[in-house]
């Protein structure tokens, strides 16, 4: 007898808006689907905006790793705060 498993769907993300801004900090706020894939959030910002969110886009965070979204099939919330920013800038990001 041969069996074979099926593929889960890609894990899916929301993003959400930033809170806690000031004139140099700001919190991202994201939601992650894993649907069923261990899965990690992290976000990308940038004083440019890419058009499209993709792995090329601006500056990671965090640099690397991330929050662990485990493996279930429900959104989990996760955020990350950033700081350095500059004054009186628009900064587009991504979950």
């Amino acid at each position: 007898m041969l069996s074979f498993t099926t593929n889960s769907e890609a894990p899916t993300v929301t993003t959400a808006a930033a809170t806690a801004v000031t004139s140099a900090t700001a919190t991202l706020n994201g939601a992650g689907n894993p649907n069923g894939d261990a899965t990690t959030g992290w976000f990308r910002y940038s004083t440019t905006s890419p058009g499209t969110c993709n792995d090329s886009f601006g500056t990671r965070a965090p640099s690397s790793g991330g929050s662990l979204l485990g493996s279930g099939t429900s959104p989990v919330v996760y955020n990350r705060g950033i700081a350095g920013l500059l004054p009186l800038t628009t900064y587009y990001f991504c979950a």
